[in-house]
């Protein structure tokens, strides 16, 4: 009867680790979507200097 609580235990924190991996996998696909789309210019730094690369 132990060995069936551990098996339902350790299947519970299996799906809820994939759950949470999940959603997180999913959040930073999207903030790296809307992040590529993002029109405003972004900083490039080089051993030069620095500047606004506006993606033209």
């Amino acid at each position: 009867m132990l060995t069936l609580w551990i098996s339902l235990l350790t299947l519970a924190y299996l799906l809820l680790l994939g759950y949470v991996l999940g959603h997180v996998v999913r959040d930073a696909r999207l903030r790296r979507r809307q992040w590529q789309h993002d029109p405003r210019p972004r900083m490039v730094i080089t051993d030069d200097g620095a500047y606004l690369d506006r993606g033209l």
